[in-house]
């Protein structure tokens, strides 16, 4: 379920993982984010469409005790959006299977702790890996540096910056690393002139850059706020 792990030549021959790094590039903010971010909702998508009885995957579930409480939430969130995927069944399914088991084990006298085992949280950092890793290697290769560049919005969040530059050949390193300070640096000014504008005397407008600027730093420090998960926390 969810995307494929092993890179594959695309029908135009490129790398199907250098087209989506690309593409992320393309949307702005942090590309390993976006891309992350896609990956975790595929993986709910399926599970409710086609998954929720999944011998293979239930057993995940059970293993882990469910989702972690972001993911739970999110599988609701999209259940109650896109009927496509069943309304409230999938997750009543599942949530029914769990509920019943916790019961069990608190009659036994243990105390298992729900979704401490996360597939979803699981499945993401395992892309994780795999694009941060591809980030690095295609920066030395093809000129998916270049196209990060030439979009000004388009920002590595701190955490994937510092696995990629940890991970980037030598002679790419300090060129990366000086294209980070610089976009931070463009940042910065950007966020400056969206305060000074809020100033009575100042009457420039605001543009939609500038507004969504702030946005834009949260980011680039702290990542994409679709990832709540426990990317943090997997072992």
């Amino acid at each position: 379920m969810g995307f494929l792990h092993k890179r594959r030549p695309s029908e135009e021959g490129g790398d199907l993982v250098y087209v989506s790094l690309v593409s992320a590039i393309d949307e702005g903010g942090c590309p390993i984010c976006r891309l992350l971010s896609k990956v975790e909702v595929s993986a709910l998508q399926s599970l409710l469409y086609e998954h929720v009885n999944d011998p293979y995957v239930r057993k995940l579930i059970i293993h882990g005790w469910g989702l972690c409480q972001y993911h739970s939430w999110l599988m609701a969130r999209l259940a109650m959006e896109d009927r496509s995927l069943g309304s409230g069944l999938g997750p009543a399914i599942i949530m029914e299977d769990l509920l019943s088991r916790y019961l069990e084990a608190l009659n036994k006298g243990t105390f298992p702790r729900a979704g401490s085992g996360c597939y979803v949280c699981k499945q993401l950092q395992e892309f994780e890996e795999v694009y941060v890793e591809s980030f690095a290697l295609e920066i030395e290769s093809t000129d998916l540096l270049s196209k990060y560049v030439a979009n000004s919005k388009s920002v590595l969040c701190s955490r994937h910056f510092n696995m990629i530059i940890k991970l980037a050949n030598e002679s790419v390193r300090e060129r990366l690393l000086e294209i980070q300070r610089a976009k931070l640096k463009n940042l910065v000014n950007i966020i400056r002139k969206y305060i000074n504008k809020h100033d009575y005397r100042c009457q420039e407008s605001i543009t939609e850059e500038e507004a969504e600027s702030w946005l834009l730093a949260i980011e680039a420090l702290v990542g994409l706020r679709a990832l709540l998960s426990g990317l943090h926390r997997v072992p």
